[in-house]
């Protein structure tokens, strides 16, 4: 079973690299966050390949860290209601603040 982990991890990657590709329906969906997202999901199959292939804790790193930042990102998506995705509010900027806290205290802990 770990023997074939690593290539279904490939499918990631993969789709990450067709999704900003894709039209989308509703024009205004079309955002830079949007986009960005699924490159997030190719790191992380692209960690998992890594760690599944190889079993090192360096790997282990590449496979988890990336997961950790894309809930982070995916977080700041879901809780920035906002219209117009900018980045002037209050709210926006504190989120954004807190999460890359989280994350760089994550990384280093």
């Amino acid at each position: 079973m770990e023997a074939a982990k690593p290539y279904t991890n490939l499918c990631l990657p993969g789709i990450s690299l067709v999704t900003p590709y894709v039209p989308m329906s509703v024009a205004h969906l079309r955002t830079p966050a949007a986009i960005r997202a699924p490159q997030g999901f190719g790191l992380v199959g692209l960690g998992s390949f890594a760690f599944h292939a190889t079993l090192l804790f360096q790997a282990q790193l590449a496979d988890e860290l990336p997961m950790v930042y894309v809930g982070s990102m995916s977080l700041w998506l879901l809780f920035d209601d906002e219209p117009g995705f900018s980045l002037r509010s209050l709210r926006t900027r504190s989120l954004i603040a807190a999460l890359i806290a989280f994350d760089v205290l994550f990384t280093w802990s």
